[in-house]
């Protein structure tokens, strides 16, 4: 009985191992032990191999693995002056690419390079011989036109090589004005690249104009796909659901959200409550965005494709959909909102206090929730309302005789600085100090910052 398809890593493996060099597709087969109903199968594998840049195919039909001959890849960074460096995947060290070798290959592109030397002390030096994929397929350029056809001068600093637009691919482009062009050909080492125009974005002194030449130019994705908006209206409808029996109502607590009034979003937030003898008590809210986005969601891989929200000069592009964003995950005023909680006890000298030194302390963790209602939010959550749940913390300190807290169990301590008198702070530099393991129970920071006072009503 034949054996299966081979994986990846042994038929690369197998190809490094060959006196040969490299190898048809029927050799390696043979090789393998790959039986002739799988050697279709087997193919597809080496052309996605190939597609990848794990292998390159040589005169022959014969395949090798690229750095066996000679050959890396990697992406290709321009720089101003136009020359490149390629960066490979799975090593340490980069070739240079002189301008005149980066052949139709622009910046970001996946390429092969061919080693042509090895200069002592410096980079090796190569030729772009392949491009694997392409980072482009727009351009954002100013328009100008000569007399039989017009060209895209690019914006980007990296991109060097003017645009051909054929006579009636122009869009009704005017003379100076800023578009977006798309590729239709590459060109190569003596032709440059041809392109028709997709859109005009009007002339660079327009107002906006700038905002979306940087829109356009680095791909930003400025709609979600109906599939995904629908995600996130489904989404925003549960937020009328307290969620489990840990979800704690604390809208007793009066919040503030730190975020300017003027800001696109407000999902961070403070509580501060005196607790007597001294003693206050902080909370620290942020929006709960994970109760509304489940792993694997359609928003989740949204979110994960866009990588963060984008915030420019007059908008901002939202890592998830506004029903979402500025709506259900935002802190408004007067609303009640679903939060992520962390609580810590400070004494009127801004110390925070922290579980005492000793082999029979412990931290207390819960997740903590809370709806929301405030002015411009209220947040709040207990620690005692719910199941440890593990990487978020609501922070009390163990209550000792003496000494601030007021929940906890009394506990003994070792030798040393009682909790009740803390030693004094040494600053930020305390961890690089020779006696580190013996800094005391409490952790403080202090900021060289004006300091913020908070009005009432």
């Amino acid at each position: 009985m034949t054996r299966k398809i081979p994986g990846d890593a042994e038929i690369l493996e197998a190809l490094r191992r060959s006196r040969r060099g490299p190898l048809k597709p029927k050799e390696l087969a043979r090789t393998l032990d790959v039986g002739t109903n799988r050697y279709k199968a087997f193919r597809a594998r080496l052309s996605s191999l190939e597609r990848q840049g794990s292998l390159y195919r040589v005169k022959g039909n014969r395949y090798a693995v690229p750095d066996k001959i000679n050959l890396r890849v990697g992406r290709l960074s321009v720089v101003r002056s136009g020359d490149g460096f390629v960066a490979e995947e799975d090593g340490p060290g980069s070739v240079f690419v002189p301008s005149r070798s980066l052949e139709s290959a622009m910046d970001g592109d996946k390429v092969v390079v061919r080693i042509e030397g090895r200069p002592t002390g410096k980079s090796p030096v190569g030729r772009v011989i392949k491009v694997l994929e392409r980072a482009h397929e727009t351009l954002v350029g100013t328009y100008h036109r000569s007399r039989k056809f017009g060209f895209v001068r690019p914006k980007a600093p990296t991109t060097l090589n003017e645009v051909l637009i054929p006579e009636g691919d122009e869009r009704n482009a005017r003379e100076g004005e800023v578009v977006v062009v798309r590729i239709t050909a590459y060109g190569n080492r003596r032709l440059g690249p041809v392109g028709t125009v997709e859109t005009v974005l009007g002339a660079l002194d327009d107002p906006g104009v700038d905002v979306l030449a940087v829109i356009h130019g680095h791909g930003l994705p400025t709609a979600f796909p109906d599939h995904v908006e629908a995600a996130a209206e489904e989404a925003a409808r549960r937020a009328q659901d307290r969620g489990p029996e840990y979800r704690v109502d604390r809208t007793d607590l009066h919040v503030f959200t730190i975020d300017p009034s003027d800001a696109r979003d407000h999902d961070d937030a403070l509580s501060v409550e005196s607790v007597g003898d001294g003693v206050w008590e902080v909370g620290i809210h942020v929006a709960d965005v994970s109760w509304f986005v489940e792993r694997g969601s359609p928003l989740d891989l949204e979110a994960l494709g866009r990588g963060t929200s984008v915030y420019l000069v007059d908008r901002v592009i939202p890592m998830l959909p506004h029903e979402l964003s500025s709506d259900a995950c935002s802190l408004l005023p007067d609303q009640d909102r679903l939060a992520v909680s962390l609580f810590a006890t400070l004494d009127e000298r801004g110390r925070v206090w922290d579980k005492g030194a000793g082999p029979d302390e412990r931290r207390v963790r819960r997740r903590a929730h809370g709806p929301i209602p405030g002015d411009p939010g209220r947040t709040g959550a207990d620690p005692e309302g719910g199941p440890p749940q593990p990487g978020l913390a609501g922070l009390r300190p163990p209550r000792v005789p003496g000494g601030p807290g007021r929940r906890g169990t009394a506990r003994r301590h070792p030798a040393g600085p009682s909790p009740a008198e803390p030693p004094p702070h040494r600053g930020l530099h305390a961890p690089r100090q020779r006696d580190r393991g013996k800094r005391g129970r409490v952790q403080a920071l202090a900021l060289a910052v004006p300091s913020a006072r908070v009005a009432g009503e």
